[in-house]
């Protein structure tokens, strides 16, 4: 993008507006959170050491929010999803903000403010009847180290690299051996009907490794590329009890053998002088991702101490209603996907009533209304200039730029609202002033 836009305030915004791209979390989407509860995954439930039961509902849902501050995420508007495509997985868990933000210290106050029909606008109303704004430059900023890299990521990321390989680097020329790592497809029945779990594509395997029930490997071996073969297995009796000591057929056709680390294929196909000057590589791309995690750490403590130092007094009743209401139609939108009721989602899912889940989902609101305050709060404090004329004229010059012929064009390409934007740019100067004041104690990963 720096390429394209050569004005320097077409560079600011185009940096701002990429910065989720770059590791920002955006806190408005419910299904962020990284401790998914997933449908039955494509392994099948045939480890022997693992005792596969069907996929819990439960989910880890915090207590009461505390006196720590908001989560360790940039502010932004809560807008439901737009996307209409097939679930891949199961949603993920209706959790509550890392840090929640306080309720008002008095619950009795209320807001000073008078709300009228007009909708809140966070860059023209007072905000000092919702937010008391506290030391936000020069703090001190607790924070984890960046992660060491280690050998065996630099294996994980070149296993990773040989089986990302185009077709033309597997091996379809010999039978399968015990200690090859191969790609499988695999159907099993009980009785002639699909269980759950028991159908894979692309399964990855290595041959030996004792990760599926007995006879499943030894029955692999010796089989060829695009060869089918029938395997009659028995579950073992200290198995999970769905499954324990119940015969299974598995219908498995071997896609093709993948080939081993070494020199020549470096050479050939990672642009190598030698399999160790490769990882070599990839251990340097391994550091600059982890330097980029903890720049991206730095700026979530730093946004979370800044909150933490303020005190929210009140929430505009009209924005905190809107964002529940925003967040309460993503799930409606998520349940839809999933041929499932609003109602019905949130048992199904994470063994939540639905008063319980909008509890969380309501406290996931007042966290993102806090943190806007924050930001508009800041940026008033610093003499930012937060009107919408500013930031229309930057999209104008961004759009000319592009070569679009508006700005809705723009909006389009980007694929995110105006106040989300103006938001988004908004964060990246102020976080980056108050990242380069702040005082990190570092401590180990």
């Amino acid at each position: 993008m720096k390429k394209i836009l050569i004005a320097v305030l077409v560079l600011t915004l185009a940096f701002s507006l990429g910065s989720c791209a770059h590791g920002k979390p955006d806190v408005t989407e419910p299904t962020a959170p990284s401790s998914a509860v997933t449908e039955p995954t494509s392994e099948p439930p045939v480890s022997s050491d693992t005792v596969t039961e069907p996929v819990s509902s439960g989910v880890d849902v915090t207590t009461e929010p505390t006196s720590e501050a908001a989560t360790t995420s940039a502010p932004a508007t809560s807008e439901p999803s737009s996307a209409t495509t097939e679930p891949t997985s199961a949603p993920a868990p209706v959790t509550e903000p890392t840090g929640e933000v306080t309720d008002p210290v008095e619950s009795s106050e209320t807001s000073e403010a008078q709300e009228t029909d007009e909708p809140f606008d966070f860059a023209k109303s007072d905000l000092s009847p919702y937010i008391e704004l506290g030391k936000y430059l020069g703090i001190e900023v607790p924070v984890t180290a960046a992660e060491k890299v280690t050998d065996a990521d630099v294996e994980e990321r070149l296993t990773q690299a040989v089986q990302s390989l185009p077709a033309e680097a597997m091996i379809t020329d010999r039978p399968a051996e015990i200690g090859d790592t191969v790609s499988i497809d695999f159907v099993g029945t009980m009785n002639g009907a699909l269980f759950d779990g028991g159908s894979a594509s692309g399964f990855v395997l290595t041959l030996g490794s004792g990760a599926l029930i007995d006879g499943f490997e030894a029955g692999v071996v010796g089989m060829r590329a695009g060869e089918e073969k029938v395997l009659d297995l028995t579950f073992p009796a200290d198995y999970s009890p769905a499954y324990a000591g119940k015969a299974a057929t598995f219908t498995v056709t071997l896609n093709h053998i993948y080939p081993a680390a070494d020199d020549a294929l470096a050479v050939a196909y990672f642009g190598a002088e030698s399999l160790d000057a490769y990882r070599e590589t990839l251990r340097a791309d391994l550091e600059r991702e982890a330097q980029a995690a903890f720049e991206v750490a730095k700026e979530e403590a730093a946004w979370t101490k800044a909150l933490a130092n303020s005190r929210i007094k009140a929430y505009p009743e009209s924005v905190l209603s809107e964002t529940f209401d925003s967040n309460v139609a993503a799930y409606e939108q998520l349940a839809a996907m999933y041929g499932l009721t609003y109602e019905e989602l949130f048992p199904t899912f994470y063994g939540l009533a639905v008063e319980d889940a909008e509890a969380i989902l309501f406290n996931n609101a007042k966290n993102l209304v806090a943190q806007r305050l924050l930001l508009y709060a800041i940026a008033k404090d610093m003499g930012l200039d937060t009107s919408d004329e500013k930031f229309e004229a930057e999209l104008e010059a961004t759009a000319a730029i592009l070569g679009l012929d508006s700005v809705d064009a723009l909006i389009a390409q980007l694929g995110s609202s105006k106040t989300t934007l103006k938001e988004d740019k908004l964060y990246a100067e102020i976080i980056t002033k108050i990242v380069a004041e702040a005082n990190f104690a570092v401590s180990g990963s």
